[in-house]
């Protein structure tokens, strides 16, 4: 028998201990070897002990039920255990997943910034050469990031009182979908470390390979039983102790303005990342979502302060007095105004307009007619007063239009600031897009 041959005996016999740790047949009575030289039957041991096969080597029976998980701190006991054993990629996105959901749990919103994510995941990204597991490592740390977002704004709208159902199901939502993700890569890691031991141990023989199959894998392959924490009790305590940190005013806008600040830095975070994560549904989609919502804030803020401006040409607006939020309310609201007075005035003179060629019209086709002397003097008379009365809608329409002009001029340069924002914005989003990039 060759070299090859023994190489290929010795893999088969480790996948038969890690798949299905049970006696060889042939054998009579059960009994196997403990680390301690002690025997004892191996239907009597409890999952996870470790004992001696026939080679020598060290073997851990698995568990064969699926691990039951309700919790976050059971999950991240789980996810613990397995970064212990985890290569040194697999282990950098269990920590990494660990911390995220750490942060979400957090009530004060406090936690792990985006950058340390997309760090961890181009760290986890050098670690390894393996294609399906880069892929796989993209796909999970960016359904990571999505649901750490989606989790809190969630949390601030509960905090907020403006819609604690839409809260609660966007919560719900995003953490079902961050448990799957912690799940993906607890499996990663047992698929990895059990392959690796297998290709290992396929090339050595005797102590070496009792050392490779020193890796503890204390769980089975079969995925973990999963209990989404952001539903039920647990949720409505964290919720509850949510809204109770943030219930000042003052606190809930300081963290408002950390996850608005967060957002603005998601794009050009993207924009950095591309060349590492590459085309993803779940990028573009997590980036289109606040695309508008970014934009429209950028909008706000550059609205601030306008007011004198307007002020010295236009007189406050009687819906002035509902004291709008912002100023960027009671510019767009004065704009819409402004442009139905322009629009409302052009159209009245036009109609005056229309009359007095009427008037003019019919005064024509009775100027020699003997009997229609009366009526001639009264058209003449309206003709009369419906040029006094152009002349003044005239003023009226000239004004209407030199206001909403004026406007339009101070306007103009934000809206062209704006559409540039999100155009660049855009730029990321369809970076990002797998049809666009095909």
């Amino acid at each position: 028998m060759g070299i090859l041959d023994n190489i290929a005996n010795i893999g088969k016999s480790v996948i038969e201990q890690i798949q299905n740790p049970e006696e060889k047949k042939g054998s009579l009575t059960g009994m196997v070897l403990l680390e301690d030289g002690s025997k004892v039957n191996k239907k009597d041991l409890p999952y996870g002990s470790v004992y001696i096969n026939e080679e020598g080597q060290k073997v851990y029976k698995l568990i064969k039920q699926p691990v039951a998980i309700e919790s976050n701190a059971q999950m991240q006991q789980w996810l613990g255990q397995l970064e212990t054993v985890a290569p040194p990629a697999i282990s950098v996105a269990l920590r990494c997943q660990m911390e995220t959901l750490n942060a979400v749990f957090n009530a004060s919103l406090a936690g792990m910034a985006i950058d340390n994510m997309l760090f961890g995941l181009q760290k986890s990204l050098q670690l390894t050469s393996d294609e399906a597991q880069r892929t796989n490592l993209r796909d999970n740390f960016c359904m990571m990031i999505q649901n750490f977002v989606f989790i809190n704004e969630a949390k601030l709208l509960y905090a907020s009182e403006e819609n604690r159902m839409e809260a609660a199901q966007l919560l719900g939502q995003a953490g079902a979908k961050m448990m799957s993700c912690a799940v993906n890569m607890g499996m990663e890691c047992i698929r990895t470390v059990q392959m690796g031991a297998v290709v290992l141990t396929a090339a050595m023989e005797g102590k070496a390979a009792a050392r490779i199959m020193a890796k503890k894998i204390t769980t089975s392959d079969v995925p973990p039983v999963v209990r989404n924490p952001f539903e039920g009790k647990e949720a409505e305590k964290m919720l509850g102790d949510l809204a109770k940190s943030l219930a000042k005013k003052k606190i809930y806008e300081e963290k408002q303005a950390e996850f608005d600040k967060m957002m603005n830095n998601l794009f050009p975070m993207f924009d950095r990342y591309y060349d590492i994560i590459g085309p993803s549904i779940l990028v573009n989609g997590l980036l289109e979502r606040y695309c508008n919502k970014i934009t429209e804030k950028f909008e706000i803020r550059k609205y601030s302060g306008i007011l004198s401006r307007i002020t010295s040409f236009q007189p406050p607006r009687k819906f002035l007095a509902k004291t709008p939020p912002t100023d960027y309310d009671y510019v767009r609201a004065l704009e819409i105004e402004l442009n139905a007075e322009a629009v409302s005035a052009k159209k009245a003179l036009q109609l005056k307009r229309n009359e007095l060629e009427e008037y003019k019209s019919e005064l024509k086709s009775i100027a020699l007619n003997p009997f229609k002397s009366d009526r001639r003097e009264e058209l003449k008379q309206r003709i009369s007063e419906q040029e006094r009365a152009i002349k003044m809608q005239r003023d009226t329409a000239e004004i209407a239009e030199t206001t909403r002009y004026k406007l339009e001029q101070i306007l103009q340069p934000i809206k062209d600031e704006v559409a540039s924002f999100r155009a660049g914005l855009m730029r990321v989003v369809d970076k990002y897009d797998v049809n666009k990039t095909k």
